[in-house]
């Protein structure tokens, strides 16, 4: 007998994924230019995406696009700046670490980092469990466990 829930009928696999709002991403209408073309760069790079995450991909993409704009304002400016106080750091190079540090906790969610591929389960794929009962490695060493061989004693 088959371990793990029921399969569900296709009318309910069906039903649950509509539930979950799965879909390709909707790009919407008032994006600006230059979000819209970097929509079109990152969309089909990433995975594990529903329709219903449209306007928090969107936001990804705004990120992105204002970031070029303050690395564009610091090439042209330079790091440091004149201010009424003398030298000080570039305001837009503060602006362009919070954007990286926003881009940093979108991407993973968009499966667009090396790690995050690793962590999108496909849906009708076999899961962990499903995939093999028996343990990767033996237990031993590896494992955090002594082996009965190697003590001579018995756990």
């Amino acid at each position: 007998m088959k371990r793990g829930p029921r399969p569900k009928p296709k009318t309910m696999e069906q039903l649950a994924r509509q539930a979950q709002n799965l879909g390709p991403l909707i790009k919407p209408d008032d994006l600006d230019p230059g979000v819209a073309k970097i929509w079109d760069e990152q969309a089909p790079r990433a995975r594990g995406v529903k329709s219903g995450d449209s306007a928090a991909f969107a936001d990804f993409c705004l990120c992105i696009y204002r970031l070029r704009q303050c690395e564009e304002i610091i090439s042209k400016t330079g790091l440091l700046v004149n201010g009424t106080k003398g030298i000080r750091k570039n305001p837009a190079s503060q602006l362009a670490r919070e954007y990286r540090l926003a881009i940093q906790r979108w991407a993973p969610e968009f499966g667009l980092t090396p790690a995050a591929g690793t962590k999108i389960e496909i849906f009708g794929g076999p899961s962990q469990t499903e995939k093999s009962s028996k343990p990767a490695i033996k237990p031993g060493l590896l494992s955090g466990q002594w082996d009965e061989q190697l003590t001579g004693l018995k756990q």
